[in-house]
């Protein structure tokens, strides 16, 4: 089975009762989606209307890039942009970016 990576996509961080800022997405995401990863960059669909940024987990050992829109398709690069197998990220994004990942590979 190809392993993924997971990539979710929220609009705002979550509050408390007193409308106070929680360091959490407030659920649910506007979107979740996952992009293969292969010994190719791949690329994910554009992210939705309202995304103000993005959650992801990988399943293996891959790095990543990001593209804003208007600009070429990212490229991930075996050597740039590591994330750990089963780490959680969180970025910045919005409406339109996309994500490339890509496996790495130990030299």
């Amino acid at each position: 089975m190809t392993p993924k990576l997971y990539i979710s996509c929220f609009r705002h961080a979550a509050i408390d009762d007193f409308n106070r800022p929680i360091a959490c997405p407030m659920a649910p995401p506007l979107s979740e989606a996952f992009v293969e990863i292969t010994h190719e960059s791949i690329v994910s669909e554009p992210f939705p209307k309202w995304t103000s940024f993005i959650q992801i987990k990988a399943e293996a050992d891959c790095c990543i890039a990001v593209a804003a829109v208007g600009k070429d398709d990212p490229e991930a690069d075996p050597d740039y942009g590591f994330v750990e197998a089963g780490e959680r990220l969180y970025f910045g994004a919005g409406e339109g970016f996309r994500i490339a990942v890509i496996e790495r590979i130990i030299k």
